[in-house]
């Protein structure tokens, strides 16, 4: 009978404890996040002349949308 071996489960950690858990899950949201960037009047004008000059020619726009937190 051939010796099962466990592959990469074994070097895998532990995490016993639900506290740990959290703990980590906290850190790595914490780690992600950005701030929002401060847009002054300039930019903002620079943005919505881009939209309009998009919508005119019908042409694709990305925008990321930052959502504060309350």
């Amino acid at each position: 009978m051939p010796l099962r071996d466990r592959g990469i489960v074994k070097w895998l950690p532990a995490h016993f404890m639900p506290e740990h858990r959290a703990m980590l899950k906290k850190l790595k949201i914490e780690q992600n996040s950005q701030n929002n960037p401060l847009i002054d009047e300039y930019e903002l004008e620079e943005f919505e002349n881009k939209i309009h000059y998009a919508m005119e020619f019908a042409y694709i726009l990305k925008v990321k949308v930052y959502i504060t937190s309350r």
